[in-house]
């Protein structure tokens, strides 16, 4: 029963972030319609348009963030999610 209620909390702020536009517009980290496909196609891309203009170079570098999201200061999450109009519902549902 858990793991349905937290899905679904997940699922509506999801939407409230869709709706107020609260994440870059390159994210792609679970965003309807933005797949690991959708990104790699776009990195694509990039590249070879910047080898077709032949004025620039590309320059990349990739980080395992797997563990970043372990370090993370829960109170200031919270606080930022409040500072964005994240109601307190949800921002209570992670205390």
């Amino acid at each position: 029963m858990a793991k349905i209620l937290s899905s679904c909390v997940v699922d509506n702020l999801i939407y409230i972030v869709e709706q107020h536009n609260l994440l870059a517009a390159m994210h792609f980290g679970r965003r309807p319609g933005r797949s690991t496909t959708d990104s790699l196609h776009l990195l694509a891309k990039f590249v070879t348009d910047s080898w077709a203009s032949q004025e620039s170079f590309v320059t990349m570098f990739f980080l395992d963030v797997k563990a970043a999201f372990l370090s993370i200061v829960i109170s200031k999450l919270l606080h930022n999610l409040k500072k964005v109009g994240i109601l307190n519902e949800y921002i209570d549902w992670y205390k």
